[in-house]
């Protein structure tokens, strides 16, 4: 059974798509995230526009992907 790892990441306010897949800061935080082996997996919409985005990425062999557990 996999094993995983969770964290929560805050995207501060909600930017309008653009034309160009990096236009945001928002796309540009999860892509680096997603570099790191997070996959976004939920999302909440906070007061005053901001959103908080569960992440998780997998446990491998007893070690976090990043690091110990």
């Amino acid at each position: 059974m996999s094993q995983w790892e969770y964290r929560l990441l805050s995207l501060a306010s909600f930017e309008a798509p653009t034309a160009s897949p990096e236009g945001s800061r928002a796309v540009a935080l999860l892509n680096e995230e997603g570099k790191q082996r997070w996959e976004a997996v939920g999302l909440t919409a906070l007061e005053g526009g901001a959103c908080a985005v569960l992440m998780k990425r997998p446990v491998v062999g007893g070690r976090v992907a990043g690091g110990r557990i």
